[in-house]
């Protein structure tokens, strides 16, 4: 059986670094992480301390991204750093996003109609 590649883009505005490891487990499931960039404004010190332990522990590669006027600027790095890994690295089969950012969503609340 062959274990498929996972990259692993994490937004770490919006994920607890208590939750890495229960996700990384999850991921775990589907074949072998073998990327894993966090993305987040490091500069504020709840990101800092929320990360700090799980990104030394497990090599985390942090990403900082100062926030610009539009709040998306994490889920920006992460897309064009998502799509820039599928033309660049052949060897991944799995692109996972890790965010509870509503953003990413193909409907939002404000667009539906009832």
């Amino acid at each position: 059986m062959n274990q498929k590649n996972i990259a692993c883009f994490i937004d770490g505005d919006n994920i607890s670094g208590n939750d890495y490891e229960l996700i990384i487990k999850e991921l775990k499931k589907d074949g072998r992480v073998i990327n894993q960039r966090l993305y987040g404004d490091f500069s504020k010190n709840n990101t800092t301390s929320n990360w700090e332990k799980a990104v030394n522990q497990f090599g985390i590669q942090s990403i900082q991204v100062f926030r610009s006027p539009k709040k998306e600027s994490t889920d920006n790095s992460m897309i064009v750093d998502a799509m820039t890994f599928l033309n660049w690295d052949s060897n991944i089969d799995i692109y996972a996003l890790i965010t509870s950012d509503s953003d990413f969503s193909s409907r939002s609340e404000e667009h539906t109609s009832e």
